[in-house]
C-alpha cells in the first residue's frame, strides 16, 4: 500500500463535516478581516486586531477582531497564542486556549483575544515607541490588521458523568507514590 493510498483510506472513514467543518463568520466592523492560514497546511488560521492597542510590561489588554463567529454543531473555537509574539515581543493569549463555544454567536457576541506582555520583558525585545501614548516609552504597539493570535477548530464532546463514591478511585491499583499530584513523577 502506498502512502496515498493510506491516506486516502483514512480519510475515506471520517465523515466530510469532520475533515473541512462550516464556520459561520459575520463582519461586525468594516475593519474586520476573514481569519487566514499562514500556509496551506497550517492548523492554526490567525486574528487579526481591529482599532490601535498599546501593551507595556505587565499589560493585559482586550483586543476585538470585529468577529462574530459559529463553528458547526460539535465544534468549538479555540483561541492560542502566535509563537513569534510569544518569543520575540513576550505577549501572548493569557487564558490561552480562549475557547469560543458554538452558542457564544449572537450579533453583539464579537470574539475578543485577551492579550498580556510579561512585566519583566527586557527592552531588548521592545520596539522604542517615539510617540507613546502612556508614560514610558517602551511597549508594543499593536494596529488594525495586526496578526494577534491564532483560532483552532476544535472538535467538542459531550461527556457522560457518573457519580461513584470513593471506594470506587482506591480500588484501581495506584499506589501512595503517584497519588501525590503535580510533579509527583519527578522531572528525570
Amino acid at each position: 500500500m502506498t502512502t496515498s493510498t493510506i491516506r486516502a483510506s483514512l480519510h475515506s472513514d471520517f465523515p466530510s463535516r469532520l475533515m473541512r467543518p462550516n464556520v459561520d463568520i459575520f463582519l461586525a466592523d468594516s475593519r474586520a478581516s476573514i481569519p487566514s492560514a499562514g500556509s496551506s497546511e497550517a492548523a492554526g488560521y490567525d486574528l487579526r486586531a481591529v482599532g490601535d492597542y498599546f501593551l507595556q510590561p505587565g499589560d493585559t489588554i482586550v483586543v476585538n477582531t470585529g468577529l462574530v463567529m459559529r463553528p458547526e454543531k460539535d465544534f468549538r473555537i479555540d483561541i492560542r497564542s502566535r509563537s513569534g509574539l510569544a518569543a520575540k515581543h513576550n505577549v501572548f493569549v493569557l487564558n490561552s486556549p480562549g475557547t469560543i463555544d458554538r452558542d457564544y454567536s449572537g450579533p453583539d457576541d464579537v470574539v475578543k483575544v485577551i492579550l498580556h506582555m510579561l512585566a519583566d520583558t527586557p527592552h531588548s525585545k521592545l520596539p522604542h515607541i517615539k510617540d507613546a501614548p502612556g508614560p514610558a516609552e517602551w511597549g508594543f504597539q499593536i494596529s488594525t490588521g495586526d496578526r494577534i493570535a491564532q483560532m483552532l477548530l476544535t472538535p467538542t464532546f459531550t461527556p457522560c458523568f457518573n457519580k461513584v463514591d470513593a471506594t470506587y478511585f482506591l480500588n484501581d491499583g495506584k499506589t501512595a507514590e503517584n497519588r501525590n499530584g503535580l510533579g509527583s513523577t519527578g522531572i528525570k
